[in-house]
């Protein structure tokens, strides 16, 4: 029986230790889950903001160069200083833009490490974005500070906002924006990949985990029902057993109450008769002791009756013939 309950304890021990294993694994694999989640959200945001701002770079610089030629052919000096001024907004928000893309900005959701092949096109020959930019804005911040309308179409600055804007800045703009896109989706890709592994592998460990704990767990449990099953029936039927002998042993009881009562009014009865039987010869002696006292006899025969009431008297007072039952119905009839 000991070994047995130890067996038991043993065995479910080990069942025990293999759920909570089991459920530290799929914990485990759903915090992945939420982990590659929550990466695949990020990324998405993170290449979405430089997407947006990488095709909004190549805009300012389509509106740089337009705000140019509204300046170099203004008519007058009121159209002039209201294209001067929407050209330097314009170039601030390039260069904030250049700047976030370049090195990061965590406000807007910019990552501060570039991917390999975007970092490669902004630093690298032969785009070098990085340095088309910053040129285009020097040349832009050139011809912002030209004073008056004096502004020379020849100049190298003009020539390079007009030429290169239109022409090999936008293009390398357009290889960032692509290849940007291009990156974001093998990342996402790549992260969809884990994700779906990730939600595979957990529900494989589920129905691993349904036959190998969760279907022996089930069967020891109905096992154990079964038992608790036939252990209620076992003491039921102890029971009905026991109320059985009880209910015996009760009239048994009764039975010999009745008879011990009866054996008493028996021997009650007896000792009333005897009682009765011993009053007769004592009320007889008493009358004779009584007749002895009266005749004229010999002195020695009258010292006999004073001895004779002396021992009824005693007798009647004994405690014996105070536990009898004396019927009185017989009185006596005289001393």
């Amino acid at each position: 029986m000991k070994d047995s309950y130890w067996g038991e304890g043993a065995r479910a021990r080990w069942m025990t230790g293999r759920y909570v294993l089991a459920l530290m694994i799929v914990a485990g694999l759903v915090a992945s889950g939420y982990v590659f989640f929550n990466l695949v959200i990020r990324q998405h945001e993170s290449m979405a903001a430089l997407i947006n701002i990488s095709g909004r770079q190549r805009m300012l610089t389509q509106r740089a160069a337009l705000f140019v030629e509204q300046m170099a052919h203004a008519s007058s000096n009121i159209r002039f200083e209201r294209a001067r001024g929407a050209l330097i907004e314009v170039v601030d928000e390039l260069e904030r833009d250049h700047a976030g893309l370049s090195r990061g900005d965590p406000e807007r959701n910019l990552p501060t490490v570039l991917p390999d092949a975007v970092r490669t096109m902004y630093f690298d020959e032969p785009w070098e974005v990085d340095r088309q930019v910053r040129q285009y804005v020097t040349s832009l911040r050139k011809i912002t500070s030209v004073p008056g309308r004096a502004i020379d179409t020849s100049s190298e600055a003009v020539r390079y906002v007009l030429v290169e804007g239109p022409g090999r800045l936008l293009e390398s703009l357009d290889r960032v924006v692509q290849r940007q896109q291009a990156e974001g989706e093998t990342a996402l890709t790549q992260l969809l990949i884990i994700q779906t592994i990730t939600v595979m592998a957990t529900l494989s460990l589920l129905v691993i985990e349904a036959f190998v704990n969760f279907r022996p767990m089930v069967r020891r449990v109905d096992s154990q029902v079964r038992e608790l099953e036939a252990l209620g029936n076992r003491l039921r039927d102890a029971n009905l057993m026991l109320e059985k002998r009880v209910d015996e042993r009760t009239r048994d009881l009764e039975a010999a109450r009745l008879s011990a009562e009866q054996a008493n009014l028996g021997k009650s009865k007896f000792l009333a008769a005897a009682g009765h039987d011993l009053q007769q010869p004592l009320e007889a002696i008493s009358l004779f002791a009584g007749m002895l006292g009266r005749e004229d006899i010999s002195p020695r025969a009258k010292a006999i009756s004073p001895r004779a009431k002396a021992i009824v008297r005693d007798l009647r007072a004994a405690d014996a013939f105070h536990a009898w039952p004396v019927d009185r119905s017989v009185a006596p009839r005289g001393r």
